[in-house]
Parts: structure tokens; C-alpha cells; sequence
């Protein structure tokens, strides 16, 4: 399962104004720590993921152009940067 943790830049940019009465695509963590939220992670049979993945992803403007980075937190740091 990924876990995408997105930045308020990059919130701002996927989802700039979120239309009343319609459900966000950006919704707050339950909690900083991925392993207190274990137990609320469900795929799509009902049961706990074996496998977790976890990202974290921020957007920047290069020359005003937005540019996407997207960084792996464990088991080690992997980085993406998408134009």
C-alpha cells in the first residue's frame, strides 16, 4: 500500500480551492506517526496491507515552472523529482 504525505504546496496546487459540498482529495493525518496509524490502514479485502509504503511529496516552482518532488521515507530515502 503507498502512503502519499503531501505538503501544503502540493495540496495547494492538486486541489486549489475545494468546491463546498464535494470531498476533498487532501484530508489531514490522523496522526504524524505511520505506525499509530496502522491499524486504520485497510486494502481492499478489509485486512491490514503486509507492505507499506510511504512517500512524501512537495511541490516547488523552478522558473515558475511547478516541478514535483516526491521522496520515499523508509527503509531508505528515495527521491523523484517529476516535471
Amino acid at each position: 500500500m503507498l502512503i502519499f504525505n503531501c505538503s501544503k504546496a502540493f495540496a495547494e496546487f492538486i486541489e486549489p480551492k475545494p468546491k463546498v459540498g464535494t470531498t476533498p482529495l487532501m484530508v489531514a493525518l490522523p496522526s504524524a506517526n505511520l505506525a499509530d496509524d496502522a491499524e486504520l490502514l485497510l486494502d481492499l479485502s478489509g485486512k491490514r496491507p503486509a507492505h507499506l509504503q510511504q512517500w512524501l511529496v512537495h511541490m516547488v516552482r523552478v522558473r515558475r515552472k511547478p516541478c514535483v518532488l516526491a521522496m520515499e521515507i523508509l527503509p531508505a530515502i528515495r527521491c523523484c523529482l517529476l516535471d
